[in-house]
């Protein structure tokens, strides 16, 4: 919902407003998944799962998100990347990543001004099948007193908190940093100097699926958000078109319009406040509030089609439902029954059905 205000408001203030609730909503985000993190560690259920990942792809995630936060605060993000890195590993990537996020993170917030580096080497590897990466943050900032070390990987543990007061965060990110490390086989290395900056670095080895490199960061600052393969294999499973996740609602638009018969498509201006108006008097449904279904439709012909649809639906999907609920206890049984209700849930919403929605 609060995407629409973004989309669709036209007052500076209110888009401002709305911006600030995303940014909330992604702090808050974090912080459930930093909270997450440390209760999957503390229980040991932690894991690393090792897949084929393209190294291009994940420093592009990387970079992208930094440089736009270092931009916010004006001060410099540079990047040093070893062009002969292999272009395909096999690891974690996700923890790798989340790793240098947090890493990242934290040397732009503690950075008031000048400039923060991420170093990526390609070491010596006894192995012609195993690369062994250097990685290095390091940044002008704040920096660390030598006293304070021992407390930067403490769970909730703020450095210098009264000092930093206005620099938001948790302490959870360098602890849970720490313990993907361990899990990664590996250790992170601290160097700091108290008001001129500090320096963070680790050690990776990863498997070599595929040995060319990489190259200049130019050549992949844009390359595909996606799992080595992937979009290959859907493309020959039939699909016609590929969107990695985070969904871009952008993005989704512009495939839809590239993909559909242009017959299909008009281009309109009139404002989505008047783009309802009531012709006839909607019949009163328990669980249905007509207006609030409105928003999710563009005119009202299709939103009575998709309501009487969903209607006359209801004893199959109930008979369906009662089907799959006997198979609950097996793999696919129990996915099935999560897959219909997940469906049914999804459309009540649509139609505004919210009784039988929070229901499901």
């Amino acid at each position: 919902m609060n995407e629409l205000i973004l989309r669709e408001s036209k007052e500076t203030s209110i888009k401002q407003y709305a911006k600030d609730v995303e940014s909330a909503a992604k702090s808050l985000l974090s912080i459930i998944n930093d909270i997450l993190d440390i209760s999957k560690i503390e229980k040991g259920k932690l894991s690393v799962i090792s897949a084929e990942y393209d190294f291009r792809a994940l420093l592009r995630d990387v970079t992208n998100m930094i440089s736009f936060k270092a931009r916010v605060k004006d001060i410099t993000f540079q990047t040093l990347i070893d062009e002969n890195i292999p272009k395909s590993l096999m690891g974690d990537d996700i923890r790798i990543r989340q790793i240098l996020v947090n890493l990242l993170n934290n040397a732009v917030k503690y950075t008031p001004n000048g400039i923060v580096t991420l170093e990526i080497a390609l070491l010596p590897s006894e192995s012609t099948n195993i690369a062994r990466l250097y990685f290095n943050i390091k940044d002008t900032g704040i920096g660390i007193k030598e006293e304070d070390l021992q407390k930067l990987c403490v769970p909730f543990e703020r450095i210098e908190e009264k000092r930093n007061r206005n620099i938001e965060g948790t302490g959870l990110g360098m602890s849970i940093t720490k313990q993907l490390l361990s899990l990664l086989h590996s250790e992170l290395k601290v160097h700091s100097v108290y008001g001129e900056g500090s320096e963070f670095s680790f050690e990776l080895q990863q498997e070599i699926v595929d040995s060319t490199p990489i190259g200049t960061l130019e050549q992949y600052t844009y390359s595909a958000n996606a799992i080595v393969g992937a979009k290959k294999r859907y493309m020959e499973e039939g699909f016609t078109a590929f969107l990695e996740k985070p969904i871009d609602c952008y993005k989704l638009e512009a495939l839809i319009k590239e993909l559909l018969n242009s017959s299909l498509l008009r281009e309109t201006t009139t404002p989505i406040d008047t783009m309802h108006t009531t012709t006839f008097e909607f019949p009163v449904i328990e669980g249905l509030d007509w207006n609030y279904a409105r928003i999710h439709f563009h005119d009202e012909e299709t939103m009575l089609d998709t309501v009487t649809f969903f209607v006359e639906s209801i004893d199959y999907d109930a008979l369906e439902l009662d089907t799959l609920f006997t198979a609950i206890g097996t793999d696919d049984g129990n996915r099935n029954y999560c897959t219909k209700v997940h469906s049914l849930k999804n459309s009540a919403a649509t139609i505004s059905s919210r009784k039988r929605s929070k229901n499901l």
